[in-house]
């Protein structure tokens, strides 16, 4: 989990009440965030939760939750133990500039399609058996670019277009466009990502962090990632 709001962090621990003893949690706090605000969460985390473990991993605060999320994954791919398990990346989302309701009603139907009840098993068994390397939500899914309410998905879709044909050569008029980082990944089917040619120069032009309504690198990213991981011949699947 990506720690930026401590009481989000709290409202969307409470749909794994029930779960919690099945997970090791991963607590990805931003560099530059206060670590009062960690220390709290885990004192909350033993009073209310059984995890397997909980650890504290700091990450770049570029991209809101992208630094977060690239982070994560680099960082378990290097552990044997780690990178052979479906990891559940999530991320205390309350985008500035945005009505509350909104955002909280979003947030709670990304968090519930991907985490609960028939898709949480369905997302294991997709892993399992049908060599998933990532599973998705699709209330996180989009692959047209209109949304014209909301002005950063235009320009970050073009930006994301551009990362792709910088990185594969696709001059396809469409990227199938994935809204967020909250999915499920297996990091050892998506370790050949990292080894794409000039990857790391696209991922050295992600910015610190941003505001919704101002389109980034780090924005492209994560918007195309599922679509990069496709052009590899992985396979992703949307529940």
């Amino acid at each position: 989990m990506h720690l930026w709001h401590l009481d989000v962090a709290k409202e969307i621990l409470q749909v794994f009440r029930e779960t919690s003893q099945f997970f090791e949690l991963r607590i990805l706090v931003p560099d530059n965030l206060d670590n009062q605000v960690s220390n709290q969460l885990q004192e909350h985390l033993k009073k209310y939760y059984t995890f397997n473990s909980i650890c504290t991993l700091a990450v770049p605060a570029y991209g809101r939750d992208v630094g977060g999320f690239i982070t994560s994954l680099i960082h378990s791919i290097k552990f044997s133990e780690y990178k052979i398990r479906p990891h559940l990346f999530l991320h205390t989302k309350n985008t500035p500039g945005l009505h509350p309701a909104l955002v909280k009603r979003w947030r709670n139907s990304l968090v519930y399609d991907i985490a609960f009840n028939f898709n949480f098993s369905l997302s294991l068994f997709l892993f399992k058996f049908l060599k998933a390397c990532i599973v998705y939500s699709r209330s996180n899914d989009c692959v047209e670019d209109g949304d014209d309410d909301v002005k950063e998905r235009n320009a970050s879709y073009e930006l994301a277009k551009k990362m792709e044909h910088e990185l594969f050569k696709k001059n396809n008029d469409k990227v199938h466009f994935c809204l967020g980082t909250m999915m499920w990944v297996l990091p050892a089917r998506i370790e050949k990502v990292w080894s794409i040619e000039k990857l790391q120069a696209v991922l050295s032009k992600l910015e610190p962090s941003q505001t919704m309504q101002e389109p980034s690198h780090a924005h492209a990213f994560e918007r195309a990632f599922p679509d990069m991981t496709r052009s590899l011949g992985l396979r992703v699947f949307t529940i």
